[in-house]
């Protein structure tokens, strides 16, 4: 975890994220990881919809996304995000989930998802998880702390 700690300085500052999902000790863990990883603001849904609605309606440098929620599931979620026009860049979409099947993240990437993570993982693992897409979707203020964090990773 102290690694971790050494690694945020290569978030941008007031950089935020959005966390959807419908369990409640689920997004405060990953809200903790996030500040633990550097992110100033830290958003929560509790269900697909209110997520949908928040991503609407103001940009995040990350959503983290619940794969099995009973309202409606990442799928559609990612469907609905991807379907819409955005008054800005589609802010990047990690998918977290218990259950991994090879078909699931096939249909998160073919939807749209930046990448999917299988909980439980440690914060670093987060960490370079969370990098490597910033990085890739240009939300890093320079280069150099770029290339360090995915060093790191």
């Amino acid at each position: 975890m102290h690694g971790s700690m050494d690694l945020q300085s290569h978030i941008p500052d007031n950089c935020s994220a959005l966390i959807v999902d419908d369990n409640l000790f689920a997004r405060r863990l990953l809200a903790t990881m996030l500040k633990q990883v550097g992110f100033a603001y830290i958003h929560e849904a509790d269900c697909g919809l209110k997520g949908v609605e928040m991503a609407l309606r103001e940009p995040y440098d990350l959503i983290l996304l619940d794969w099995i929620m009973p309202d409606k599931d990442g799928a559609d979620i990612l469907q609905i995000l991807k379907s819409c026009e955005h008054p800005f860049d589609r802010s990047p979409i990690l998918v977290t989930s218990t259950v991994a099947t090879r078909d699931s993240i096939v249909t998160a990437a073919r939807l749209g998802a930046a990448g999917f993570i299988v909980q439980p993982f440690a914060t670093v693992t987060l960490a370079s998880r969370v990098f490597r897409i910033m990085q890739s979707h240009g939300k890093y203020a320079d280069q150099e702390n770029a290339g360090m964090a995915q060093a790191t990773a």
